[in-house]
């Protein structure tokens, strides 16, 4: 799968399921937590949501990363930390699971 087909995915649930789309936004947004300091860098991290809205561990990977450990680190630790706050997928998602791409940047 390349990142191409992940984002032509995040756009269609954006479009299809917005209400779903906000809330991954959101539950990983009030999971992050950003190491003091940092600037000047992106992270990007693919991972799998499933129907039950669990994110398992094994599916998170930094496709790219940062440059900064801690940043890398408390970006996965968003992700695993929204894993546990995701309600279901919608129940009328065409898939089992959800691959999703997620860019993280500092603070400006």
């Amino acid at each position: 799968m390349t990142s191409a087909d992940i984002d032509a995915r995040m756009e269609g649930l954006q479009r299809d399921f917005p209400a779903y789309y906000a809330e991954i936004q959101s539950a990983i947004r009030r999971c992050f937590r950003e190491p003091p300091g940092v600037r000047g860098v992106t992270a990007v991290l693919r991972f799998e949501i499933q129907r039950s809205g669990d994110i398992p561990g094994r599916s998170i990977q930094v496709h790219q990363r940062s440059g900064n450990v801690r940043f890398d680190v408390a970006a996965v630790g968003a992700i695993e930390c929204a894993g546990e706050r995701l309600g279901a997928l919608p129940d009328d998602f065409p898939m089992d699971a959800l691959q999703v791409q997620f860019t993280f940047e500092p603070r400006q």
